[in-house]
């Protein structure tokens, strides 16, 4: 194998080794200890082999799991991390790296042209961070006939700096009434972690289309991307320790000295996380702190996961009532996979009420009306406490409430929506029962018109 930067073979390249009278034949990739090793010195085929791996395990156990009357969300989630997780994490040390892209969304950018929205967002930030910043990627975030304006703006830095920390302080962009999100680190999700979600989606039986970031808050399932990262700074830390003639050491300070890629992405994660003393002076318990960074990934992350629920119009009634980051409690305790799979639906907007089947249809939020009574808005809450339809049906639910248990429902239709979607466990069977028998209806309804 010949390496070069960018794969290829120049014409003087092109000779013919030979050793004992036998040609040596170039090869394209070489797999060492599993990972395919490339010319380039890339990783992207070595990423989508473990893909492909890790998918055929996947399948493996879903037909495992189906072929066993599908056991509990919570024991097939735990399967996922024992047998296919392992298989997406090998050689997370380097494969960790690839977690690059720099993310932040402004809202309240006035509306620039599409053909001059980079120009205007260098024009911002170039007083702040410096004229030499390098902008991947810029574009405006929504539907360009939404009526909410301005949208917001996503930009993407070729690379992390500790100076981004400034835009939070700015008076800059205070003064321009720019809103600065919190920042969203994007991490490869077109391939290692889709096999994760494509799973997911697969146990709360929801369409693929579902928002990942609904997805994830049920279930109380982390990206990928913080166990990678963890195990890349653990290794890193290891390097620190190592004799300085062994050739993995000599390699590394190498690798420091020439800012090469995997030293400098190494620099950006700690940075990024508010640990760039560490990076200075690497003199710590790596037990201790990686245990301390692995937290500090899992609250930024969840801070962030708040922001964007909060932020995305498909999950506004979700974050009405959707507070913690974990598995809720109805994926376990209902054994009716029907009655569990329409309460998801529902909570994470991915049924076909009109307030979602109108989006795709670009039909205006306020003409979404109700095709069963014409009385309103068909969202969530008209759904569940509202609609005539379904008087008999709501009725039976009320009952039961008010007669088996000591739960109080609120006065106002908003507060009783909330606490009905939060599923408390002793109530939660027979919302599902509700809200499967209104679909059936309402289905039926739809089926006749």
């Amino acid at each position: 194998m010949i390496f070069s930067k960018h794969g290829r073979t120049s014409k003087q390249q092109q000779s013919t080794f030979r050793t004992q009278g036998h040609t040596i034949d170039i090869t394209k990739f070489y797999t060492y200890l599993g990972i395919d090793i490339t010319p380039s010195g890339s990783f992207s085929r070595a990423t989508k082999q473990l893909r492909l791996k890790a998918l055929r395990a996947s399948f493996k156990l879903k037909s495992l799991l189906a072929s066993n009357h599908n056991p509990s969300i919570s024991l097939a989630l735990d399967l996922f991390h024992s047998l296919v997780k392992p298989i997406l994490l090998y050689c997370a040390e380097v494969l960790g790296t690839n977690i690059q892209c720099r993310d932040l969304i402004f809202n309240g950018v006035q509306e620039y042209p599409a053909e001059n929205i980079r120009e205007g967002i260098y024009n911002i930030l170039s007083p702040i961070l410096g004229s030499n910043i390098q902008l991947l990627k810029v574009t405006r975030l929504g539907k360009k006939n939404d009526v909410t304006s301005p949208r917001p703006v996503l930009v993407r830095f070729k690379r992390y700096s500790d100076k981004l920390n400034i835009l939070y302080q700015s008076e800059l962009l205070s003064n321009q009434n720019i809103l600065l999100t919190h920042p969203k680190f994007s991490y490869e999700v077109s391939d290692l972690e889709h096999v994760l979600l494509n799973y997911c989606k697969i146990l709360l039986q929801v369409p693929r289309s579902s928002v990942n970031a609904a997805v994830r808050g049920e279930l109380g399932t982390f990206p990928l991307y913080i166990e990678a990262q963890s195990q890349l700074i653990k290794y890193w830390l290891r390097l620190q320790n190592l004799p300085n003639d062994r050739i993995v050491k000599k390699a590394y300070d190498f690798a420091v000295e020439q800012e090469q890629d995997w030293a400098v992405h190494v620099q950006d994660i700690l940075c990024r996380h508010g640990f760039q003393n560490v990076w200075l002076n690497p003199a710590v318990d790596a037990k201790h702190f990686g245990n301390v960074f692995k937290e500090r990934l899992k609250d930024t992350f969840v801070s962030g996961w708040r922001q964007e629920i909060r932020n995305y119009s498909k999950l506004q009634t979700y974050s009405k009532f959707k507070t913690n980051f974990t598995l809720e409690k109805y994926l376990s305790s209902i054994q009716n996979k029907s009655f569990v799979a329409n309460i998801t639906k529902l909570r994470i907007s991915a049924h076909c009420l009109e307030i979602e089947k109108g989006r795709y249809n670009n039909i205006p939020a306020t003409q979404r009306r109700c095709p069963t009574c014409n009385h309103g808005i068909e969202d969530e809450l008209h759904f569940l406490l509202l609609c005539p339809t379904y008087t008999e049906e709501r009725q039976k639910l009320m009952d039961v409430i008010n007669k088996t248990t000591n739960i109080t429902l609120p006065k106002t239709s908003s507060e009783t929506f909330n606490l009905l979607m939060s599923c408390p466990d002793a109530i939660s069977l027979y919302i599902g029962q509700y809200i499967s028998t209104a679909f059936q209806k309402r289905n039926r309804i739809d089926t006749n018109t």
